[in-house]
């Protein structure tokens, strides 16, 4: 038998078969190397507490939007809390070089650092309240005890504890331990933060809150400079970063200063 009818064709030559392609298997929807996918999660984990989704927060959710499988993240994060840990300290690494650009740009050189910093501060939580309040109000137990939330704050009161020690070298402050000024400065400006971030003080524009942060700062560090410098701020009724003449631009004494100096019996801040 002649399967391929040859023989009833003399001079003809059997045709090969053709071959069929081989399978292939689907290419996964988006590969990752090492270190990609864990990243990947707190990226994306980040866009959504930004969103105001932080509370939320989802692993399974997360793996999701990138196109992972479900189980995928659990090679990196135990748990969703774990997650929003990873969340809370990029947005304190975010913090920290927001903060360290008040004392590098140009533009800050000629105020004073300490109240740029405490500006900078709590414009990042009127901006990014979704990060903010996943940084400082999420239920994360003792967020210190998590190395990545540990090292990030340090680096946030590093900033401000160089800018303390700036302070002090200008003679604003007076030189007592840094590091304890920075503490007492991070403890009264989060404060104020926290208060815009949760809108306990109303809507604010961006002059709004900079004249609170001015009117904490002023207080605070009123308390805190040397007695000459603090003799010289009641007198002049100056900003903290006006008292010395090459910087002096505004000396318009605050609403309290006439009547404080009423109080003691001395003449009114007005000019002849």
């Amino acid at each position: 038998m002649d399967p391929c009818g040859v023989a009833a064709y003399p001079g003809r030559t059997a045709m090969p078969r053709a071959r069929r392609a081989p399978k292939t298997r689907p290419r996964p929807r988006r590969a990752y190397h090492h270190g990609d996918l864990r990243n990947a999660l707190v990226d994306e984990a980040v866009r959504l507490t930004r969103a105001g989704s932080g509370e939320t927060l989802s692993i399974r959710d997360v793996a999701r939007r990138i196109g992972v499988s479900h189980n995928a993240p659990y090679a990196h994060f135990r748990n969703s809390e774990d997650l929003l840990a990873a969340v809370a300290a990029r947005g304190l690494d975010q913090l920290a070089e927001r903060l360290a650009r008040v004392l590098h740009e140009p533009q800050w050189l000629k105020v004073n650092k300490l109240e740029a910093l405490c500006i900078a501060y709590v414009h990042f939580a009127h901006e990014e309240t979704g990060l903010f309040r996943a940084v400082f109000l999420s239920p994360l137990g003792n967020p210190l005890e998590r190395p990545e939330i540990a090292a990030a704050s340090e680096r946030v009161l590093g900033v401000v504890t160089s800018a303390v020690e700036q302070a002090q070298r200008e003679g604003v402050i007076v030189p007592d331990d840094a590091r304890e000024i920075a503490l007492v400065t991070w403890t009264m400006i989060h404060g104020l933060a926290a208060l815009v971030a949760e809108g306990r003080l109303g809507p604010l524009t961006r002059e709004e809150i900079e004249r609170h942060v001015k009117n904490a700062t002023r207080r605070l560090y009123l308390g805190l400079a040397p007695p000459e410098i603090a003799s010289a701020r009641r007198e002049l009724g100056s900003r903290l970063y006006d008292v010395r003449p090459e910087l002096r631009g505004d000396a318009t004494p605050p609403p309290d200063a006439d009547r404080d100096r009423a109080g003691r019996g001395e003449p009114s801040g007005g000019t002849d």
